[in-house]
């Protein structure tokens, strides 16, 4: 099976939906015309149009939270990491990738149909997994107290990441970035001393 073709269809999917369409109405046809090849070589790779979104949703996920991954650098310290992440989310939320889009394009009750519970846990353990490495390094640095559990860190952890989201993503607030990482620096900070 050629990872190229897969690809190609994922790609096209992203386009038909950047291009406005929505997930549940697109039909294999389109997305093969999109991807630049049959639609008969589109069922050599894939059983069902389900299976072509499904795919694509998991390879945009993986995609981009690999390079999410590696743009970060712990080695500069908790607090460099972790406004790292803020400026990295901010620029994320600017531009409205590929994975933002189809996720748009779908419900939550969609999802559940195209992305099983595995997956889906999956996911949620490989963000864990970057959150409680973000954590160990603020406890080894003692920017935090280890008397917190650790679902209490990940807890305060999170929240002042969507807070950070939802500031800078409503300009009726009239905060900058800069300032909301500055005050997610100090919540932070404060909530697990």
């Amino acid at each position: 099976m050629s990872e190229e073709k897969k690809t190609q269809v994922y790609l096209g999917v992203i386009s038909l939906v950047q291009q406005g369409r929505s997930l549940n109405e697109l039909k294999v046809s389109e997305i093969a015309e999109a991807s630049g090849i049959g639609k008969g070589t589109c069922y050599e790779y894939f059983s069902s149009k389900e299976e072509i979104i499904r795919e694509t949703l998991l390879y945009t996920f993986h995609k981009e939270f690999d390079s999410f991954c590696g743009l970060l650098q712990f080695d500069q310290g908790f607090e460099a990491g972790f406004r790292q992440i803020l400026t990295v989310m901010e620029k994320a939320l600017s531009q409205f990738s590929p994975f933002q889009t189809l996720m748009s394009s779908v419900g939550k009750r969609e999802l559940k149909q195209y992305v099983s519970e595995e997956a889906m846990e999956n996911i949620m353990r490989q963000m864990i997994r970057l959150i409680d490495l973000l954590l160990d390094q603020a406890l080894q640095e003692g920017v935090i107290e280890p008397q917190r559990p650790r679902e209490y860190q990940r807890f305060v952890l999170i929240g002042v990441m969507q807070a950070y989201c939802f500031q800078i993503t409503n300009p009726q607030l009239q905060i900058s970035a800069a300032q909301a990482a500055d005050y997610a620096w100090q919540g932070l900070r404060e909530a697990l001393a």
